[in-house]
């Protein structure tokens, strides 16, 4: 029997995972190109926005710093397509 899983919630799990691991940044670039593979095979590419220093664990470096410069750009956070809401 084969299993589906829906696009959005493979955009929950990776925003999660960006927002909350203190793995090392290569391992959540994975995530994020496989998610964008997926999201672009579905068309249901949204775009993404950078997590700040208030949105991730305590000693990570952030996606946007309060400066403007980007840290670290794998700390990302995927919008979902309005047609993935319903």
């Amino acid at each position: 029997m084969a299993k589906t899983i829906k696009v959005v919630d493979i955009i929950a799990r990776v925003n999660a995972r960006n927002r909350c691991s203190t793995c090392p940044a290569e391992t959540r670039q994975g995530w994020n190109s496989l998610l964008e593979e997926i999201l672009a095979a579905t068309d249901n590419y949204a775009g993404f926005g950078f997590l700040n220093e208030n949105e991730i664990p305590q000693g990570e470096k952030p996606g946007i710093a309060g400066n403007g410069t980007f840290p670290d750009e794998s700390r990302r956070t995927y919008c979902i397509h309005p047609r993935l809401r319903t």
